[in-house]
């Protein structure tokens, strides 16, 4: 199952091929939909609220339902403008109030707070050319998945 964030308006993924999808928050089915013959498959649901487990059940045609693929529904991840070499501070917008972190590996370089619009700047240390940049939004505790930049000359 691929991400999904407070914003999505289907959960998508990979099953057995025409398996009958069944998405549900706790023991309420908030999506349906079906795989396609290569298995893919994409099951409109309303959004949901951030740190929401979602569970995604598949159903094959000799009606067997499979183990629920669970997930936490996650902020979008930031979006950055480009950073060059040298720069102190990485610019973008991610999701109101959401805390940003820009790390490199694992270590945390800067975080700052997105505004009401959205806008965000987090001052870091200079970094060299080809450097990469790992962006995460942080809301109710829930992470985002990676937004990575490279930093270009």
């Amino acid at each position: 199952m691929r991400t999904v964030t407070n914003f999505s308006k289907k959960v998508t993924g990979t099953a057995e091929p025409y398996a009958k999808i069944t998405v549900k928050a706790s023991k309420t089915t908030i999506g349906t939909g079906k795989a396609g013959k290569n298995g893919e498959f994409a099951a409109k649901i309303q959004p949901q609220s951030i740190g929401r487990k979602l569970y995604v059940y598949a159903t094959d045609a000799a009606r067997h339902t499979g183990k629920a693929a669970a997930t936490t529904v996650k902020p979008p991840a930031p979006s950055a403008q480009g950073v060059k070499a040298g720069a102190t501070k990485v610019t973008g917008t991610a999701l109101s109030g959401s805390k940003v972190y820009v790390k490199t590996g694992k270590t945390a370089i800067g975080h700052a707070v997105a505004g009401k619009n959205g806008r965000f700047t987090v001052k870091i240390k200079k970094q060299k050319a080809g450097a990469k940049l790992s962006l995460y939004a942080v809301k109710n505790g829930i992470w985002s998945d990676a937004k990575t930049i490279t930093v270009q000359k």
